[in-house]
């Protein structure tokens, strides 16, 4: 028998609620039934450009498309026994009290202890992985920034040096805007699922990126990572080992030619 729960919000907040479902699974030998909801609305604290819309065109937490990248990668995980599109199920967690209950607390502070002040059953130790993956073995760097949550103090102009160790993961647009703004020619690798682009994720050298999906990936694989912070809305930190943060250019570059040493 399964433990059933619900997920309205966003790809990366349901990365972040994983732990407390994986700890569930340990203490019950129960595997978990996720239910998504599609096409919810989003409310957010912040006007920044999301690229998740439905199919009129208006801003959403998941669509069908992007429900269908996440699957294989959920129901690739031990604890989960299926990721379905929820149709009015009853649930044994309503995942949608992280925000419901604790409005006061969204700006802000580590989004994955956002279920425990709601469910404290998913109160767990972050510092364990909670998604394991088959890597695709690679020595690439691998980055990826979006359009959201980003730090206008930091530049990139450095990586221009190691344009050819550089592949770049995430929307094709969120890349052409990144290499056209710091004039970098580096590589852009598409996936066919979340599935892949976490194998990819845990086959590189390093991981770089601004506060997304694909960051919540690295921490919950706990791969080698750098997290550029959002001045405005810092909702996510490293968790566990291997994780490195920075708000400023000069950590930054230090944070990158440690990383550079140590997969050498």
């Amino acid at each position: 028998m399964a433990l059933t729960y619900r997920h309205s919000f966003n790809s990366g907040d349901l990365i972040s609620a994983l732990p407390g479902i994986q700890k569930l699974y340990k203490e019950t030998g129960k595997k978990a039934i996720i239910y998504q909801r599609i096409d919810f609305f989003p409310s957010y604290d912040h006007t920044d450009y999301h690229p998740i819309k439905n199919e009129d065109g208006k801003q959403v937490c998941m669509n069908k498309k992007t429900f269908e990248f996440m699957k294989p990668l959920l129901e690739s995980q031990e604890y989960v026994e299926a990721f379905k599109i929820w149709n009015g199920e009853d649930v044994d967690f309503n995942l949608e009290e992280t925000r419901t209950k604790n409005r006061e607390v969204m700006s802000g502070g580590l989004i994955h202890y956002w279920p425990f002040l709601s469910i404290p059953e998913l109160e767990c130790d972050l510092s364990i992985p909670w998604l394991k993956v088959n890597p695709i073995k690679g020595n690439s760097i691998c980055i990826n920034f979006t359009e959201r949550y980003r730090n206008p103090k930091i530049h990139y102009i450095f990586l221009s040096e190691y344009e050819k160790d550089i592949i770049f993961v995430g929307l094709k647009h969120e890349y052409e805007i990144f290499c056209e703004q710091w004039r970098l020619n580096i590589k852009y690798v598409e996936v066919e699922n979340f599935l892949q682009l976490a194998q990819i994720i845990s086959g590189c050298r390093f991981f770089m990126g601004c506060q997304s999906f694909c960051w919540h990936l690295a921490d919950a694989m706990k791969k080698r990572r750098i997290l550029e912070v959002c001045y405005l809305f810092p909702n996510t930190f490293p968790t566990g080992a291997n994780g490195s943060a920075f708000l400023k250019q000069e950590p930054l570059e230090y944070l990158f030619n440690s990383c550079l040493k140590q997969t050498e």
